[in-house]
């Protein structure tokens, strides 16, 4: 379970920090650039930096989810997604038509966070995370320096949507991408055999003797 904490951490934090760095370039390349002009005080790109945590409390949340269900404690989970469901529904409904579709992108990360919470503080007695709080913790200080290198080198891309979500992508894989999956195959690697596994082998692996014939 540390492990895969470890995995679904690292892919939902890489890609909530993208989605929010570029998130201009992404709705513009599946709309058009007339949805970033804002109305109001917030436009597509603003909601689209709210939802983009949700991937990071969506990927998590499904750990703790899937751990209640093998745990055999599927009616706490639909106690669990039928209050929050009551509370997404609820909030939308009171505040859409003051704050209109920026306000649905609020709800349903607040739902996406409390989920996170309550399943995460049920599934406490089954999970033991606290073994990898330090690579929890490397791995978002990781995630910090390269999204300031980033932002220090888009500047120096020609202002394209191609070049700069194609030098984006390429960067933040490069920055973050590729030291910290290193990082995380290496977590992931077997402990090697202990002296007496090596020294002992089992009855299996030991060469037959006369005596056995």
């Amino acid at each position: 379970t540390g492990i895969s904490a470890l995995v679904l951490f690292f892919f939902s934090l890489g890609i909530t920090a993208f989605c929010m760095m570029f998130s201009r370039e992404i709705i513009t390349l599946v709309a058009s650039e007339d949805y970033t002009v804002s109305s109001l005080w917030y436009s597509s790109v603003e909601a689209l930096q709210i939802v983009a945590p949700i991937f990071l409390f969506y990927f998590l949340s499904s750990l703790f989810t899937y751990t209640l269900i093998a745990a055999n404690r599927q009616q706490v989970m639909l106690v669990i997604n039928a209050c929050i469901a009551c509370v997404n529904a609820l909030g939308n409904i009171l505040l859409i038509p003051s704050y209109s579709f920026v306000w649905s992108a609020v709800m349903t990360l607040i739902s996406q966070i409390l989920l996170l919470s309550i399943t995460a503080y049920v599934a406490r007695w089954v999970l033991e995370l606290r073994s990898i709080f330090r690579e929890l913790v490397l791995i978002t200080l990781f995630l910090l320096c390269s999204v300031g290198a980033t932002y220090m080198i888009l500047p120096r891309i020609p202002d394209t949507l191609f070049l700069r979500l194609s030098g984006g992508v390429t960067l933040f894989i490069f920055l973050y991408g590729v030291p910290v999956l290193w990082f995380v195959l290496r977590r992931l690697r077997l402990p090697p055999l202990s002296g007496e596994q090596l020294e002992d082998p089992s009855p299996l692996s030991r060469p037959r003797s006369s005596v056995d014939t």
